[in-house]
């Protein structure tokens, strides 16, 4: 997993259809003209399907509840609507227990008593709708969820963070060189096309596969699971 900044990405490109040397900073004035091609990019690329997400964490007060919406003006008002969530924790008492995601499969036919009460939830399902998607904590309780959630990439800052899977950080440095060499004069060698056409394929070829931050959960936590029918218990 690669993390970098926006300008790291921006430098990357700019050395490799040389218009920029080893070891400078990057104008203010070229690094500005890639990152808005950069995020013109990126507009392309969401079309194309090939999307990236950075992971934001949401902070949700549970209520018992065996619901919650989703999204800008929901429950849980965020200014962006999630695509998927990721494995987080719930905080209680001082401690953080970890939740997984499940699949609707797993929702809809292994979970026959929804608001079936508990510690922590053990699972979250997401259920993505517009305007507003759902989550579903399983067993419901009470605590402070930790959601970690995947945001679509909007427009980006030179000083945004972004963690990347394996294969994309490359593709999109190669792809933005590509956009930027007609306004520097400059004709990308048959190496550079050929490494740019194999990121891309690549990347077309991966199912999704989001931007995923890791999690740390505290040392030596060894809860018990009795929620069998997801995990097969402990």
């Amino acid at each position: 997993m690669a993390v970098s900044t926006v300008l790291d990405v921006l430098t990357m490109a700019c050395l490799g259809i040389r218009v920029h040397r080893l070891g400078a900073s990057l104008p203010p004035e070229m690094a500005q003209h890639a990152l808005d091609v950069l995020n013109m990019l990126l507009e392309t690329w969401t079309v194309d399907r090939r999307r990236l997400y950075r992971v934001r964490e949401v902070v949700v007060p549970l209520t018992m509840a065996s619901s919650y919406t989703v999204g800008p003006g929901g429950q849980v008002n965020v200014p962006f609507l999630p695509v998927a969530v990721q494995p987080g924790f719930t905080r209680l008492g001082g401690m953080d227990y970890p939740y997984d995601p499940m699949t609707r499969e797993v929702y809809q036919t292994c979970i026959s008593w929804k608001d079936q009460g508990g510690t922590v939830p053990s699972a979250i399902y997401y259920e993505l709708q517009t305007p507003l998607g759902s989550i579903h904590p399983w067993p419901v309780s009470g605590g402070e969820l930790h959601l970690m959630v995947d945001q679509p990439l909007g427009p980006l800052v030179l000083n945004d963070t972004l963690s990347f899977p394996d294969g994309y950080k490359n593709a999109l440095a190669l792809a933005l060189g590509k956009y930027l060499a007609p306004t520097y004069g400059q004709t990308l060698d048959p190496v550079y096309l050929d490494n740019l056409q194999q990121a891309e394929s690549a990347l077309r070829k991966r199912n999704y596969e989001p931007a995923i931050a890791t999690v740390i959960l505290p040392t030596g936590y060894h809860g018990h699971d009795p929620t069998y029918i997801i995990h097969g218990g402990h």
